[in-house]
């Protein structure tokens, strides 16, 4: 029925009938009682749907601390997981880097062991036996080859015509005292510092890396000594530039490295010294010496390969010296 309809209704109603007082209280009271069920109804229902929210609040409340507490604990096991991960990432970088360490130095190992049995290989194909003065002395060609400028790199060169004894060795007239050192020497390229430091040794040594034309082994009794420079020397000595004068110059070097210096300029004092010292590759071309009969020039025990003198003759004293 349409709400209006229905208000004119109950006034058409209300007066036709005219009811009674008591029947209008009667209305009223029932109306009231109708607006208050209403109202305690609507009273409850909003009560029920309060609690309600609020237990269904509390629950979403519980629910977002567990979300919270379970992201928690994804973010902490994603940091102990990743920590892990690079731990372990460590540990097999190190363990790949000890693997790689080691398996070079077994191949450095390997390598070596094979280097040592080629030259062993290699020294029993070379095997050299000499007879140096009646002692018996086993090398190879490698060794006696070492210094190719020296007379055993020609003796027993590829091109060789040496022929062995009937005991297969190869005799060398010579005193077989210092031959060892000579071998050593050569097997080495140096000689131990005792022996430098003997004079005599040294001075036998020295006979025999002459007789052998071994310069490098010559060269050993000078090293190590104080370098002199070409202009330290001008400074110690000036050079006579203009050359009008006779103005001799007294040099007192010895045992100095002396090696490639120009001595060109110089009016040498006759009673100058040089002994004991390398001078090798030194240049004397131009340099005017001095002369009286009782003083040379002294080059005595002197390395003299290289050097370059004038080409008239001179006095000068070289007793010892290598040239």
């Amino acid at each position: 029925m349409d709400p209006i309809a229905f208000f004119d209704h109950l006034a058409a109603n209300s007066l036709t009938s005219r009811s009674s007082i008591e029947d209008r209280s009667m209305a009223s009271t029932s109306l009231n009682t109708v607006k208050q069920n209403v109202e305690t109804g609507y009273q409850d229902f909003t009560e029920a749907y309060r609690t309600e929210a609020k237990v269904l609040s509390e629950h979403l409340k519980d629910q977002f601390v567990a979300l919270d507490q379970v992201e928690e604990y994804f973010n902490q096991s994603h940091i102990e997981l990743q920590q892990k991960i690079e731990s372990t990432y460590q540990e097999l970088q190190k363990d790949l880097n000890d693997h790689q360490t080691f398996i070079q130095a077994e191949k450095l190992k390997h390598d070596r062991e094979k280097e040592l049995i080629a030259q062993v290989c290699k020294f029993q194909d070379e095997k050299v036996k000499l007879n140096v003065g009646g002692q018996l002395f086993e090398t190879s060609l490698t060794t006696l080859r070492k210094d190719p400028n020296s007379m055993l790199a020609h003796m027993f060169g590829e091109n060789s015509n040496l022929k062995p004894d009937a005991d297969n060795s190869y005799f060398i007239d010579r005193d077989s005292t210092y031959f060892r050192l000579v071998l050593n020497y050569l097997r080495d390229l140096k000689i131990p510092a005792g022996i430098v430091d003997d004079p005599k040794v040294m001075d036998e040594l020295m006979q025999e890396a002459r007789f052998y034309k071994l310069n490098d082994l010559l060269k050993l009794k000078w090293q190590n000594l104080p370098v002199i420079t070409q202009q330290q020397l001008h400074k110690l000595y000036p050079p006579n530039i203009d050359n009008i004068q006779y103005k001799p110059t007294l040099m007192q070097l010895e045992g100095k490295n002396l090696s490639n210096l120009d001595f060109s300029n110089y009016h040498l004092d006759p009673k100058s010294t040089f002994v004991d010292s390398n001078l090798e590759n030194a240049n004397f071309t131009q340099t005017k010496f001095g002369f009286d009969f009782d003083h040379q020039v002294d080059f005595s025990y002197t390395f003299l390969i290289g050097t370059r003198f004038p080409v008239d003759g001179i006095q000068m004293k070289l007793e010892g010296a290598i040239q």
